[in-house]
């Protein structure tokens, strides 16, 4: 919803069921108090939050998610 404040900027939706938040700063920013509120409700749901400021993250982040076990996709 674009009408909630804190909200992260991005869901990043990828196969294999893989979901995330992504809050986009510039180099070196931090994410908002009231954003840091809106993350850590979400991860008490289950969901990852990353809050990026570097293309290099951003590499960091999909590694990470490619060494996680594959799961056939129900239908």
């Amino acid at each position: 919803s674009t009408s909630m404040k804190g909200l992260p900027d991005r869901m990043v939706l990828l196969p294999n069921g893989i979901l995330f938040f992504a809050e986009c700063k510039a180099p070196g920013k931090k994410a908002r108090a009231l954003q840091k509120f809106v993350h850590k409700k979400l991860r008490g749901l289950g969901f990852s939050v990353y809050v990026i400021d570097s293309k290099e993250q951003i590499t960091k982040i999909l590694k990470d998610l490619e060494a996680l076990p594959q799961t056939p996709q129900a239908l």
